[in-house]
């Protein structure tokens, strides 16, 4: 069953419900991070720690990925640990996405969309659209995603 803590912001977090008694013992604060929502707690000394963290009981140095994208979701069986690669992979659309799509931006010296993924901090290529084909360019996209990030593509379709 999940239980809902609440945070501040408005915001709520969900955890299991083995998981609510432990987490409801601290006040928990909303914190938003590159355009995306966290629980977190003060520790002191201006230092925090996220609730993710304290659910996998992982290191400083080892991070925690929300499977679904969404940083309020703590139930357990949405986080896994990864490496800081794969849960770049795993990432939402960016604020400024002017196309809509995950690894599409217009290119404006040629009047057309272009489709790119990252992989091992390289740029691969994945073609130029025409305007009106913007959907293709995501599904390249989509692929090369599937093909080099596995598990942790996140795709637009």
């Amino acid at each position: 069953m999940t239980k809902e803590i609440i945070l501040t912001r408005g915001d709520v977090a969900l955890v299991d419900d083995e998981d609510y008694e432990y987490l409801s013992q601290w006040n928990w604060t909303s914190n938003i991070s590159r355009s995306k929502r966290y629980a977190r707690r003060h520790l002191g000394n201006r230092k925090y720690v996220s609730m993710h963290k304290v659910l996998i009981n992982s290191g400083v140095n080892i991070e925690v990925d929300h499977i679904d994208g969404d940083g309020l979701n703590n139930q357990k069986l949405n986080l896994r640990v990864c490496t800081h690669i794969q849960n770049m992979q795993n990432g939402i659309i960016k604020v400024n996405n002017k196309s809509g799509y995950k690894g599409v931006s217009w290119y404006k010296n040629y009047g057309k969309w272009l489709s790119r993924i990252v992989v091992n901090k390289k740029k691969v290529f994945l073609g130029y659209f025409e305007f009106e084909d913007v959907i293709d360019a995501a599904l390249a996209y989509d692929t090369a995603a599937r093909k080099y990030f596995g598990e942790f593509a996140r795709t637009n379709f």
